[in-house]
């Protein structure tokens, strides 16, 4: 068993030093062809403010901001209210950008009277990364779940039985994630960077920190203890994607964008 975890490990350093070789040559070929593309169009859109400020900043090209809308899945109260674990869910692909580092770090600030669970839930992973974060959370003491390529189903009920939504990615365009958690009524403690700030109202569906653990954490444990907040921000959450974050005003503002 030994050996085999050697060769395994041997392979997936291997794979991953090919893989970064072959990425940086992709890498140069679509960001010619993308200079190329961007010069040829007479409208360009985004999706958040932030992207139009990197758009500026790498092309010299203004754009305009078309908020995006998405799937609302149980702002209208006819699901039945699920039985809520102290679970802490985080989405994304699983690898360094995603934040998940800190996010382990935050939770193992908290008193392990309150210390919830982490779920984290990817559609790809870094293997090494992976093995990585489950190091670091038994280090920590932080009860941890990954989950790959799971069903909608089983997406919705991690949603559903989960009480809070931790999103630390580094420079996320815009995070569509926090956007469905909120759906669910979920509060969002996110870093506060790039199209974050978008979507996330600090104090009102969530929080927003500088990447601090101690910051993030501290927002945490304020939502599992408090719950009076917690109702009011999961009640503003629902509110906030039904009322700008769906698909008929997002066609409205496209409409609007290239009229």
């Amino acid at each position: 068993l030994r050996q085999k975890n050697i060769r395994e490990n041997l392979y997936s350093r291997i794979t991953h030093s090919f893989d970064k070789i072959l990425k940086k040559i992709l890498l140069n070929k679509i960001q010619k062809f993308d200079i190329q593309n961007i010069k040829a169009c007479d409208l360009v859109l985004t999706n958040s403010y932030f992207s139009k400020e990197n758009i500026l900043s790498a092309y010299g090209v203004e754009s305009k901001v078309v908020h995006l809308g998405g799937d609302i899945f149980n702002v209208d109260g006819k699901i039945k209210k699920p039985t809520k674990i102290n679970q802490v869910l985080s989405l994304g692909s699983v690898n360094s950008i995603k934040g998940y580092e800190f996010i382990i770090n935050s939770i193992s600030l908290i008193k392990e009277e309150f210390r919830p669970e982490l779920l984290i839930i990817g559609n790809s992973v870094d293997k090494l990364f992976l093995e990585k974060i489950k190091n670091l959370s038994k280090s920590k003491n932080v009860r941890l779940e990954i989950k790959i390529n799971i069903s909608d189903l089983d997406l919705k009920n991690a949603f559903l039985e989960s009480s809070i939504f931790a999103y630390a990615s580094f420079l996320e365009p815009l995070g569509l994630a926090p956007l469905e958690a909120m759906s669910f009524g979920l509060p969002v403690v996110a870093i506060k960077e790039g199209g974050l700030r978008e979507t996330v109202i600090d104090g009102y569906n969530g929080f927003l920190v500088d990447r601090s653990p101690e910051h993030f954490s501290k927002k945490i444990t304020d939502l599992i203890v408090d719950k009076s907040l917690y109702e009011k921000m999961s009640c503003n959450c629902k509110n906030h994607v039904r009322d700008y974050w769906n698909w008929d005003l997002a066609y409205n503002r496209l409409i609007k964008a290239i009229g």
